[in-house]
């Protein structure tokens, strides 16, 4: 790991660290009240993998991670080795993902991915051509941000969500959690 920052390719985007609602996330996941085996998941601004590897490790999830930072992609790997699991990588961007591309998915997860009003468009577009695809479930965490909140509300008004308040928070901030199906 450290090789990998000392080298050149060290992330230019935002893989720099583990972010925390990643880690919040992942504490909810453990007592979801529905089965998460063998799910075929898609994460999306992955950085690390650490979403998508504990979904391989715990719940034997067919994981896919996803980074517009192709020097993220390597250390998600690593983490997916140290844990004798395998993910696929993809460098993309969110506007990448096309329709057919996401209804391979099940279920697609985020944390911290709302951070600009353009992101937030983007991911909302996203989660149209992945329901228009037939994937049945969108998990986004965030600590709150105002980009986030525009992104509850489309979800509010065009399909059955929920916003959490997960425990945890992130910079004294509670972390929401929006879940959105595809009926």
């Amino acid at each position: 790991m450290r090789s990998q920052f000392r080298s050149t390719k060290r992330p230019t985007e935002f893989g720099n660290k583990v972010w925390a609602s990643s880690l919040v996330l992942i504490n909810y996941l453990q007592k979801m009240p529905f089965d998460l085996k063998g799910l075929r998941v898609l994460e999306i601004g992955c950085g690390w993998g650490l979403l998508g590897v504990y979904l391989a490790k715990v719940h034997s999830c067919d994981v896919t991670c996803t980074d517009i930072d192709e020097r993220v992609l390597p250390i998600a790997q690593l983490h997916a080795e140290l844990n004798t699991v395998a993910i696929k990588t993809k460098r993309a961007s969110f506007g990448e993902l096309s329709e057919s591309f996401l209804k391979s998915f099940d279920l697609i997860i985020g944390a911290e991915v709302c951070y600009s009003d353009e992101i937030g468009k983007d991911i909302t577009e996203l989660v149209q051509r992945a329901f228009k695809g037939n994937t049945k479930h969108v998990l986004i965490v965030d600590p709150g941000r105002p980009d986030f909140f525009a992104y509850h509300k489309y979800c509010a008004s065009n399909y059955k969500t929920e916003l959490i308040d997960l425990p945890g928070s992130v910079n004294g901030k509670t972390t929401k959690l929006l879940s959105a199906f595809n009926e």
